[in-house]
């Protein structure tokens, strides 16, 4: 990295930590005088950190956190070690990757990742978005809103298609939400990763939302009947995630 760029990464370092100085949102003002660096940077920085999910602009020019960021605290503060054994154990047991989620901003955001020794390396990571259509994690989630909010969700974000699996038809998706709302459960059929075959489970969080958990499996090493045999096993995991969390 060049030592531009190394100056440009400390101010956006720095930068992050004054909008977790404080747990209220500031102004513009207030962050150039915490890092000491003009209004017009501090402005140009937060939209690069907005652009990307590490900050968020509200009403009156206030800023804050963005989802990005607070995932990164979810696994040391309110998310606990409870939620990060409740999946290890899960990992390990089933040789399978085990993923939390949270739905943010119509997007599925996740927070928590364990992958047994011998399990395919998945591309997600802890802080990344993925579209909630396409994803059994998202779909367990979107299941549980009520129907003028989840049309109006995705009305407003689409259908992009992930793979050729990836319901793209907005009737479709209800239809099959119906299903999960149903059956309490999820599944992706590589409908964000071909090759990739995933089922989840949501949690509800009170107040603070809804959650979800999932196992991925790839297609040619695990058969579906196998990753549904796994369901006992995933829910009793979400149990435990839910009990980390009260």
């Amino acid at each position: 990295m060049t030592d531009t760029g190394t100056a440009s990464g400390h101010k956006l370092l720095g930068l992050l930590e004054a909008l977790g100085a404080v747990e209220r949102p500031q102004r513009l003002g207030e962050l150039a005088e915490r890092t000491g660096l003009t209004k017009p940077t501090v402005h140009r920085l937060l939209g690069v950190l907005a652009d990307s999910g590490w900050a968020v602009q509200r009403d009156g020019g206030f800023y804050e956190l963005g989802p990005r960021a607070r995932a990164l605290g979810h696994a040391d503060a309110e998310w606990g070690d409870g939620v990060e054994s409740a999946i290890h154990q899960l990992a390990t047991a089933t040789n399978q990757t085990v993923h939390v989620a949270v739905l943010a901003d119509g997007e599925v955001l996740y927070t928590h990742k364990a992958t047994a020794p011998q399990a395919f390396i998945m591309r997600s990571r802890v802080g990344s978005r993925m579209p909630a259509h396409s994803t059994a994690v998202g779909k367990a989630m979107l299941a549980t809103l009520p129907e003028p909010r989840l049309v109006a969700l995705l009305t407003a974000r689409g259908l992009p298609a992930r793979t050729p699996a990836t319901h793209t038809d907005v009737d479709e998706l209800l239809a099959e939400l119906a299903t999960v709302r149903e059956c309490g459960y999820a599944l992706d059929r590589e409908e964000n990763e071909v090759n990739v075959r995933c089922m989840a489970v949501p949690i509800r969080l009170g107040d603070n939302g809804i959650a979800g958990v999932s196992i991925s499996t790839i297609t040619f090493l695990t058969p579906e009947a196998e990753l549904l045999g796994l369901l006992p096993s995933l829910r009793d995991t979400a149990a435990r995630v839910v009990a980390a969390l009260s």
